[in-house]
């Protein structure tokens, strides 16, 4: 039988023959080519970048599955084909690459450092058995690491990893671990060849061989007592591997070529990233384009500067994802970021990218999917001298000025079921459909200071799938400031990754109770295409000035582009109907409407003639032309009281009913006759109308702020305007229009044969008569729909009442002077109906009526009066002789009142959503 590291070395190679052999010295030679090669060709080596076909034959004959015991190593299995360019031209802009493609180079890499990287791998390669013999733990984890990167592989160790046929999912993971093992080790040797460039420390070639040692002596006076050290000087998945002696010697020779002194952290996101010939399709090691990332945390610190979160220098951050250090290495110094990294490669990558500066303190970063990291009910008890672990550091986190959320794929809750079972906390918020990104958020939420924002990018929108006990978690904490639908936008630039998000939801800590309830998010709508590098920062820019700085100020006015347009729509419900239903993405959908409202329309000002007005009722009317009859238009704030929420929109009413003396400031709309007052009037007021201003006007607080140049653009139907010439004033509507005073109810019976057009025209002119005969007997009741017993008493003719004091059904209780002015006049509450008179020097008297309406006409004419004499209020109250007469009038003014408001409501029904259809 053979021996099975062997077979393995053996099979590994893929190749026999003078042909193979060539071709591995040619792109990746092993330890022992390169021990019998002279200098000559290492120096080939090191100044060798192979052309892309002989990498993809090269690369064809790595990717072979080592043979098993009943397959000889002489008849490999066929190679698997080379996977396509990940972004063809004109492929859609989110269409995630397949598993495993190999990555193109963005910027040009030294040639030597990848020549470097090859020959690491190719040692890696052709002794595979050299991981047998790490310990159980580090075995067992780097199997896991391995079942992981082939998308889900069961091998229960990592000896059937090496000694049984492996598919091509399994070969190509295989391969992506060695290549991860060489990026570690090139990253550490390059990060302390940057310290020695500085100056900071020196590097030399012995060095190379006992790389975490040496980061681990630089790093030590950096950790702080309490605290835990890096992980990157811990022992990991990749701090075994040592590189040959030779190979450390070409290493050497290339590092002292290379100045690193001057070069960004980019340097070794590049490297880590463009290097690599096969990488799983994971959302943290694609990402997106590293400005959105830039932009969108130097928005965040904007935002908390502004809205000082915090009195400290340095801002405070949570992540759940550090996303190869992409998100924190832009702002380090600006801000303190803490979190988790649930990929080991990348967090070790992201600790590199945070010492690029120099060695320093160890940040707050944790091995993990932040889940763990979640509030505690009870304070952990750390005894006196022990260190407190990272996890609790990040438990007990409660003031952090931002928060990111990174959710580029979404990753369902069953493949983290067991660290859920045993978390408590997520009980309540686990459902079927809610994603690892969900619960992020939900803990992310809980860690943001009042009046600090979290924000969370998808690639799907949220929606009530996700479960309505984790949304209800995070709105019962926060307010929903803005949310953004980017996926209608595309682009065809030769990138390999997304340049942004298709949805970013941004929150704002809020501990106000009903401040959160009665919040409205606003929904952007992204349309158009980016066609150069060149637009990528104004559009990124316009994405994220869409959160407005304050809730004040409105929906933020964007730039006009030429190429794309973000359109907003401030949401129809409250922040109290998302918690129990969250409404699905329908900003599309809205615009839709808003374009169909547009269709077949012509402007207002084609039509009739708008003029600002901001002067007293009499002047204006002065002003305005005699001979055209004239409506003035304002804007009604949005209304809240007792729960309830009168929408804002537009107030429009004849001058006529302008009350005299004030000053009003609006716009005045002049018509070409008649006619038209009744249909514009209510045109304008339906919803419709609104949802236009909606979407166009801008906004002060709860109000529209109209213009002029807005109004003029309002849309009118143009067969409504034509309809309204044509037949608006004719008699033929007027049998209907008294139908419709009487009974609303019957329009469905009544105007079948009518158009549309003209039922609207007929029914706002039976609203205008409805009006009238409301404004009749408005005098008569008060704002409560009492009787105002005051006016009513007027109508009665002077020998139908007597004064108060010759009733019969009225007895006075106590004297009072005749001429002392009253200083206390009060209602008597029940069982008592009556008045309560007191002067100033104590003398008391009671008016005591025998029927409760005789106490409401004696206080309704007596409650307006400032201290009058007691023969003053005898001369002024007046008390009708008949009872009877009196309440029937009130009876038949309160009925009428009723059915009027009845009819009113039903014929607003009908016209608030604009033109009717039957």
């Amino acid at each position: 039988m053979r021996n099975p590291s062997d077979q393995l070395g053996r099979s590994s190679s893929g190749m026999t023959g003078s042909s193979s052999t060539s071709m591995r010295k040619l792109l990746m030679p092993t330890l022992g080519e390169m021990a019998e090669s002279d200098d000559a060709l290492r120096e080939e080596i090191r100044s060798l970048l192979p052309p892309k076909s002989d990498t993809k034959k090269a690369m064809a004959s790595f990717l072979k599955s080592p043979a098993s015991k009943s397959q000889p190593s002489e008849n490999p299995p066929s190679p698997p084909p080379f996977p396509p360019t990940p972004f063809p031209p004109n492929a859609p802009v989110f269409s995630p690459p397949p598993a495993a493609v190999p990555l193109t180079r963005a910027r040009s890499l030294p040639a030597g450092l990848v020549s470097i990287i090859h020959a690491m791998v190719s040692d890696l390669e052709s002794r595979p058995t050299c991981l047998l013999s790490l310990n159980p733990s580090r075995r067992d984890a780097i199997s896991a690491h391995l079942n992981r990167l082939a998308g889900g592989a069961g091998r229960p160790n990592l000896l059937a990893w090496l000694q049984s046929q492996r598919s091509t999912n399994e070969n190509q993971a295989l391969f992506s671990f060695f290549e991860e093992i060489a990026l570690m080790t090139l990253g550490q040797a390059i990060l302390l060849k940057r310290w020695s460039d500085r100056g900071l420390r020196p590097f030399r070639v012995d060095h190379l061989g006992k790389l975490n040692f040496e980061l681990s002596t630089a790093l030590r006076p950096h950790v702080p007592i309490h605290r835990e050290s890096f992980h990157l000087t811990r022992p990991n998945l990749y701090s075994w591997y040592s590189p040959p002696a030779l190979l450390q010697d070409e290493l050497f020779k290339t590092l002292q070529e290379i100045d690193l002194k001057e070069e960004s952290p980019v340097f070794l996101l590049d490297l880590c990233t463009d290097s690599r010939r096969f990488s799983p399709d994971w959302p943290e090691l694609l990402g997106y384009d590293p400005r959105f990332y830039q932009e969108a945390s130097n928005e965040l610190i904007r935002w908390t500067t502004a809205a000082r979160t915090s009195s400290g220098l340095r801002k405070i951050a949570f992540t759940s994802t550090l996303r190869l250090g992409q998100i924190t290495h832009g702002n380090t110094n600006a801000v303190q970021w803490i979190g988790c990294e649930e990929n080991t490669f990348a967090l070790l990558i992201s600790e590199m990218v945070d010492l690029w500066w120099g060695p320093k303190g160890p940040p707050i970063w944790s091995n993990g999917n932040s889940l763990d990291t979640h509030p505690k009910e009870q304070l952990s008890l750390v005894a006196p001298g022990l260190k407190p672990g990272v996890q609790a550091l990040l438990s007990d986190m409660e003031a952090c000025d931002f928060g990111w959320i990174a959710e580029e794929r979404s990753v369902k809750a069953s493949r983290i079921k067991t660290q859920l079972d045993a978390l408590p906390f997520f009980k309540k918020l686990r459902a079927a459909g809610t994603h690892l990104g969900t619960l992020q958020a939900c803990v992310a939420i809980t860690k943001i200071r009042p009046g600090g924002r979290l924000l969370w990018v998808r690639e799907e929108p949220l929606t009530q799938e996700e479960g309505g006990e984790a949304l209800s978690f995070i709105l019962g904490r926060a307010k929903l400031i803005a949310e953004v639908d980017l996926s209608h936008v595309e682009h065809s630039l030769p990138t390999r990754r997304p340049l942004f998000p298709r949805f970013i939801y941004v929150f704002e800590r809020e501990l106000k109770h009903e401040v959160r309830l009665a919040h409205r998010p606003v929904r952007w709508l992204g349309q158009g295409a980016i066609k150069s590098h060149v637009e990528i920062s104004p559009f990124l820019a316009d994405v994220l000035a869409t959160a407005a700085p304050s809730e004040q100020l409105g929906i933020p006015t964007l730039p006009t582009r030429m190429n794309w347009r973000l359109s907003a729509q401030l949401s129809p419900f409250s922040q109290k109907d998302w918690m129990t239903r969250w409404p699905d993405p329908s900003s599309a959908e809205s615009l839709s409407n808003l374009e169909a409202l547009s269709r077949g329309t012509v402007p207002l000002a084609t039509l009739a003639t708008v003029r600002p007005v901001h002067k007293a009722s009499t002047e204006v009317k002065n002003s305005l032309d005699p001979s055209l009859p004239a409506l003035f238009i304002e804007s009604r704030p949005e209304f809240r009281q007792d729960g309830k929420i009168e929408n804002r929109r537009l107030s429009v009413k004849p001058f006529s009913e302008l009350t005299d003396g004030l000053e009003h400031t609006g716009f005045a709309l002049l018509l070409p006759s008649e006619s038209w007052m009744d249909p514009i009037r209510c045109f304008l007021e339906n919803e419709k109308i609104s949802q236009w201003l909606e979407h166009h006007a801008e906004r002060k607080g709860d109000r529209w702020v109209l213009s002029e140049s807005l109004l003029k653009m309002l849309p009118i139907p143009e067969v409504f305007a034509k309809t309204i010439v044509r037949e608006g004033h004719v008699s033929e509507i007027r049998e209907f229009v008294a139908l419709l005073v009487k009974v609303p109810e019957q329009i469905r019976v009544s105007a079948t044969s009518l158009s549309p057009e003209l039922r609207f025209i007929a029914m706002s002119r039976a609203l205008r008569e409805v009006d009238r005969s409301l404004l009749r007997i408005k005098p008569y009741l008060t704002c409560e729909g009492r009787i105002e017993w005051t006016k009513l008493l007027e109508l009665f003719r002077t020998g139908d009442s007597l004064p108060l004091t010759q009733h019969s059904l009225v007895r006075i209780v106590g004297q009072i002077p005749v001429n002392s002015p009253i200083t206390k006049l009060d209602r008597l509450k029940a069982p008592q109906n009556g008045m309560l008179l007191m002067t100033e020097s104590g003398a008391l008297a009671k008016v005591l009526f025998d029927h409760r309406m005789l106490a409401d006409m004696a206080w309704d004419q007596a409650k307006n009066q400032v201290h009058p004499t007691w023969s003053e209020l005898v001369q002024t109250i007046r008390l009708p002789r008949s009872l009877e007469i009196a309440e029937s009038a009130a009876s038949d003014i309160l009925a009428s009142s009723v059915d009027l408001e009845r009819k009113r409501s039903s014929l607003q029904s009908w016209l608030s959503s604009g033109i009717p259809e039957l």
